[in-house]
């Protein structure tokens, strides 16, 4: 589920910047937003879904307050960096790099997207 709403962001994310740059259409602004907003309802539960299993349960504190701290950092570098990006080098710049970005961690979570879940027996066994 994480892959199909990464790419499905991607694409929300391409939408936008393919709006902004070329189209102008509103309801393709819509279209692109409500893409990207269904793709990232799936990825933000999956992903916190397979972190967690990723770890064992006395990680599990950890895990989830970085994870917290990296979102939270996120929501503050974003939209500097998305203004940054607006202002230099034009409206469709913050989509394209979003769509950029999205495909960048796909290819990097391939290897995260392979990890077994730690399992109660496993853990009492080791």
């Amino acid at each position: 589920m994480v892959l199909v709403g990464l790419v499905g962001e991607g694409i929300g994310y391409a939408v936008l910047g393919v709006v902004a740059a070329i189209i102008h259409a509103p309801w393709l602004l819509a279209v692109g937003v409500l893409f990207w907003a269904a793709a990232e309802a799936a990825v933000a539960p999956s992903m916190t879904g397979l972190l967690s299993a990723a770890v064992s349960p006395a990680e599990q504190g950890w895990l989830m307050g970085g994870l917290t701290s990296m979102n939270s950092a996120a929501r503050v570098v974003g939209p500097l960096l998305a203004g940054a990006l607006y202002s230099g080098l034009g409206d469709a710049a913050p989509y394209w790099f979003g769509a950029i970005a999205i495909v960048a961690v796909i290819l990097l979570a391939q290897p995260l997207l392979r990890v077994q879940p730690v399992t109660l027996v496993e853990e009492a066994g080791a």
